[in-house]
């Protein structure tokens, strides 16, 4: 079984909430993987609304915020070398794209 790893601080989560609701119409494609910074109302308001919107977190397609900088990164590499598509959202506020992983979407 798949455990996700759960990533995002407040502007991510907000856009990951954001799109939950497209996220609802391929749930057999896509995985979201947040990395709680901190346990804060956005990060409890986003899970809520992932869940009630029945997202699937054991899909081999994942989602990942934060994706271009350091830690997001080598967490996009790790699980492209175990298999996973992976798809990369990040404003590029501190993350680069020089760290981006070309096998990610």
């Amino acid at each position: 079984m798949y455990f996700p790893y759960l990533r995002g601080k407040q502007f991510e989560l907000i856009a990951l909430r954001e799109l939950s609701p497209l996220m609802a119409k391929n749930l057999d494609k896509i995985s979201p993987v947040i990395e709680p910074v901190r346990n804060s109302s956005t990060f409890n308001i986003t899970i809520k609304e992932l869940a009630n919107n029945n997202i699937n977190f054991n899909n081999k397609t994942i989602l990942i915020t934060g994706g271009a900088g350091f830690i997001g990164s080598h967490l996009v590499d790790a699980l492209i070398k175990k298999g996973f598509n992976v798809i990369v959202i990040d404003n590029l506020s501190t993350g680069s794209k020089d760290y981006l992983n070309p096998e990610a979407e």
